[in-house]
């Protein structure tokens, strides 16, 4: 019992930032200090993942984005301004279909 108290109380004290994937990525990069996202036409600031190693890289969390077929594109700047955006990068975003032939089997 102590211990659930315990886990309850870290719990309420300590919430946790959940992150889910998936994430759009790039390879390291160093001088960067934050990215420029856009998807769809739709501009969002992205901070860098600190690697730990000087370098850092785009980290930028995809659970919201709708079901369906995007275009992103994403550049890179710190105080001196931006570079260049990447070329248009397409994907599509499609959940499963329904579950059908539910039975129970012995095999």
């Amino acid at each position: 019992m102590r211990h659930a108290l315990l886990t309850l109380f870290l719990l309420l004290a300590f919430p946790i930032m959940g992150f889910c994937a998936p994430f759009l990525c790039c390879d390291p990069m160093t001088d960067v200090t934050k990215y420029e996202v856009q998807i769809d036409g739709i501009m969002a600031d992205s901070e860098p993942q600190d690697l730990g190693d000087g370098t850092v890289r785009l980290h930028f969390d995809l659970q919201y984005l709708a079901n369906g077929d995007h275009e992103v594109m994403v550049r890179a700047g710190n105080l001196w301004g931006f570079g260049p955006w990447t070329s248009p990068f397409f994907f599509t975003k499609a959940t499963p279909g329904d579950v059908l032939g539910v039975c129970l089997s012995q095999e």
